[in-house]
């Protein structure tokens, strides 16, 4: 997040031929200064008269940031079948020179038709609008819904001893296989 400007850099001559000295008066510059800057340019001639000029000096920061994820991650549904994650949940020090300027996931809120691995990406933005992305897989588990009673009634007829079996599935009103 630094760079060192020079007065050549800003001189539009060739100070040995023209037998001057050159000096600036901002030679360092940081992440804070990215946009335009004025520098004065002070010339000094051979009889020490000066002159001055002002250049516009732009400062990019042209180095993307690093987007680190914690991987995997999982979740539970609460009892209302939804569960949510955060920026920071996925986050694992993600990095920039000049700062992050915001965080983003393509998905942050999960319900049943959710459970299981589900792909996440996370997008972090810097202050120069440069992007990096990570993935991290979520896993989305639902350890609280109560499976529905669903119940019907059965004719049982006896055998020849005078008994009869009784399975749970002649009384379940459902699809054992798909609830």
């Amino acid at each position: 997040g630094n760079a060192t400007l020079t007065a050549a850099q800003i001189y539009d001559g060739d100070a040995t031929a023209d037998n001057v000295t050159l000096k600036i008066d901002k030679s360092n510059f940081d992440c804070s200064n990215l946009g335009s800057n004025s520098v004065t340019l002070t010339v000094t001639g051979e009889n020490n008269k000066t002159n001055t000029c002002i250049a516009i000096v732009t400062v990019i920061d042209e180095i993307p940031p690093t987007a680190n994820c914690v991987n995997p991650f999982t979740i539970e549904l609460d009892a209302n079948g939804t569960a949510s994650i955060t920026e920071a949940n996925i986050d694992n020090n993600s990095t920039d020179n000049c700062g992050i300027e915001n965080y983003s996931l393509s998905q942050s809120n999960f319900t049943r038709t959710d459970i299981g691995l589900n792909t996440i990406i996370l997008t972090i933005t810097d202050t120069s609008g440069r992007k990096d992305t990570c993935t991290v897989q979520v896993t989305v588990e639902d350890n609280n819904t109560v499976p529905e009673a669903k119940c019907k009634s059965a004719t049982l007829s006896l055998d020849a001893n005078g008994n009869a079996t009784l399975t749970a599935a002649q009384i379940y009103d459902g699809d054992a296989t798909a609830d």
